[in-house]
């Protein structure tokens, strides 16, 4: 499925992300549409809320869903195609209507197929959550948004040849998004390109000056498709590795919401989620400069800087298993709460968790685990070592006291 041609597209990938059945592939294009537009969010959200899939389901009860269905199918695949210019503005509003009837129709079909008894007033109502088994861990996954502001699905089979405005040309292949190197016939830096990982996806890339980056879960990184100018800027929320290409005449910046880091050629893990109190920087060689606000900290290796919200930088010794763990396969607390853990697991699993009593927040655990286990084993083993429970409904987990 090389791009999203029709609505009917989407239907039939939110049919999938029902039943449990959708793939990595596949979910990375609907979360790219989802993305598109806050009309494109907003609908997806009304479309998987209990309320409105419960109005759908009973209004399905007194007919033939299965027969409406094969109905409804021949009328939305005769439907102008969603990126089609002609005659667009013609076809609008009878496009998005169909797109409606169609995702409507299929969130309650699926719904009504899954369901073996009626809801009760005092039952939840089915939902998407519910009809997922098995929670796989993430997988390599992501968009990019060139200059223009069209998106590409990455992680997909097969190697992609883009080009950008300014002549660069980006190949992706192997999960790996690759910039060649800047020519003479390009222009400056004012071409940008951003890489956005979903959660539960992780990408590597390798910019036009040959630095390697290794991006998380639930991360972005803004940067220049070439670097010509005095130096090489580029902004990340989220978490990152950089191995950073030497340019003693291009100094390497990375920004954050409250941090940057100045480096000529190191390997190092920035941390800075928007969820989390402190952006957290760890060295592993080489040395950078930290600076927040009108402090500055030079790291040597196996030192980290933490920038807190008006604490200032501290420097410490770093744990780099734990640091890099994501980056290695693992995953390694250190006496960590388990509102650090289910954050982590959040963004990996792609689930949202859910603490019955805000106390269980401060458990502590210790341990390593694998990253690409399926979370249902590292949830029981993390339940068998502590004083937790732990229910999952679908995409949702329950953290009850044991």
């Amino acid at each position: 499925m090389a791009e999203l041609h029709s609505f009917f597209d989407i239907a039939e990938l939110a049919g999938k992300f029902l039943k449990g059945t959708i793939t990595r592939e596949e979910r990375v294009y609907l979360e790219a549409w989802i993305a598109q537009s806050d009309q494109n969010k907003a609908l997806w959200e009304k479309l998987t809320r209990q309320e409105y899939l419960q109005q759908q389901l009973e209004s399905w009860e007194e007919g033939d869903p299965e027969a409406a269905w094969k109905e409804l199918l021949p009328a939305i695949r005769s439907a102008p195609p969603a990126g089609k210019v002609l005659a667009i503005k013609r076809y609008t509003r009878y496009t998005a209507a169909a797109m409606v009837l169609l995702l409507a129709g299929s969130v309650a079909y699926i719904a009504y197929k899954n369901r073996r008894t009626p809801v009760s007033k005092t039952e939840a109502p089915v939902t998407a959550l519910n009809l997922v088994k098995s929670i796989p861990p993430g997988s390599h996954s992501a968009q990019l948004v060139l200059s223009n502001g069209k998106v590409v699905g990455l992680g997909v089979a097969g190697a992609q040849k883009i080009r950008e405005v300014n002549g660069t040309a980006v190949e992706n292949a192997l999960n790996i998004l690759k910039y060649a190197s800047a020519g003479v016939n390009l222009k400056g830096n004012d071409c940008y390109n951003s890489v956005i990982t979903p959660r539960g996806g992780e990408y590597q890339l390798l910019l036009s000056d040959g630095t390697r980056v290794w991006l998380n879960a639930a991360s972005s990184i803004r940067y220049p498709v070439c670097f010509t100018g005095k130096e090489r800027r580029v902004t990340l929320v989220g978490e990152a590795y950089f191995e950073i290409a030497k340019g003693a005449n291009q100094p390497f910046i990375v920004t954050t919401r409250q941090t940057e880091i100045t480096v000529l050629g190191t390997s190092f893990n920035i941390k800075a989620y928007p969820d989390e109190s402190e952006d957290k920087t760890s060295l592993v060689e080489g040395s950078v400069k930290v600076s927040a606000g009108t402090s500055d900290a030079l790291l040597q290796p196996g030192r980290e800087a933490v920038v807190a919200r008006g604490a200032g930088i501290k420097v410490s010794s770093a744990n780099l298993e734990e640091a890099l763990a994501w980056k290695n396969g693992m995953f390694v607390f250190q006496s960590e709460s388990l509102e650090s853990i289910a954050r982590k697991l959040s963004r990996w699993y792609n689930v949202d968790m859910i603490f019955g009593d805000p106390e269980l927040r401060h458990i502590r655990f210790t341990g390593r685990l694998r990253r690409y286990d399926n979370m249902n084993s590292l949830l029981d083993i993390i339940e068998a070592t502590s004083r937790v429970t732990f229910t999952q409904r679908g995409l949702q987990v329950l953290v009850g006291a044991r």
